[in-house]
C-alpha cells in the first residue's frame, strides 16, 4: 500500500509539473507575436549572440544598419560587424566576461564602430545585456544605435568654432 501511495503521489507531482510546463509554454507562445512586434518596430538594431559569438537574432533595423539581406546575419559571428580592427578586442572582452564575469560594456552606453556588409564604417552608441538561461547557457543583445549623423553635426560644430577662433585672431 505504501509503495502505492508513494507512485501515486510522485505520479501527482509529475501531473503538476507538466501542467507548469505547458502553462509556461503557452505563454511564451502568446508573448512571441508582441515580442517580434516591439523588435520590428524598434529603430535601432538588435542583436542577440549566444557564448561563442553566433548571431542567433536581429531585427529588421539591424539588416538596414548594416546592410545585409534578411535572414543572412542569423549564424554568422557577430564580428562580421565589426571592423578588423575591432575583432580581437571582441573576442578578448568575451573571454574574460565568460571567465571572471568582468565587462567594460556590459550596463554601459560606449561608443563602438560599427561594419557594414560593404565595408564601410558606421558609427554606433552601443548598450549591451548578459543574460543566463535556465540551463546556464549565457546569451547577449546589444542594442546599436546609429550616431552618424551626431558626429557630422559634431563635426561642423568644431570646424565652425574653429572658423571663428582664426577670424578672432585677425581682429
Amino acid at each position: 500500500i505504501a509503495a502505492g501511495f508513494v507512485g501515486w503521489r510522485y505520479g501527482r507531482l509529475l501531473e503538476g509539473a507538466m501542467v507548469q510546463l505547458q502553462e509556461a509554454k503557452a505563454q511564451a507562445e502568446a508573448a512571441a507575436p508582441q515580442i517580434r512586434t516591439l523588435l520590428g518596430a524598434a529603430i535601432d538594431a538588435v542583436i542577440e549572440i549566444d557564448e561563442t559569438s553566433t548571431i542567433l537574432m536581429a531585427n529588421e533595423a539591424a539588416y538596414r544598419m548594416f546592410g545585409w539581406p534578411d535572414g543572412e546575419l542569423i549564424g554568422q559571428n557577430v564580428t562580421v560587424l565589426m571592423p578588423p580592427a575591432e575583432r580581437e578586442k571582441h573576442r578578448a572582452g568575451l573571454r574574460r566576461y565568460l571567465e571572471t564575469g568582468e565587462s567594460h560594456l556590459i550596463g554601459n552606453v560606449v561608443e563602438v564602430t560599427g561594419s557594414r556588409r560593404d565595408g564601410t564604417l558606421v558609427p554606433c552608441e552601443l548598450s549591451l545585456a548578459a543574460m543566463t538561461l535556465p540551463d546556464g547557457t549565457r546569451r547577449f543583445v546589444g542594442i546599436h544605435r546609429d550616431i552618424t549623423e551626431r558626429k557630422q553635426a559634431e563635426e561642423r560644430i568644431r570646424t565652425f568654432a574653429q572658423a571663428i577662433e582664426s577670424a578672432m585672431e585677425g581682429i
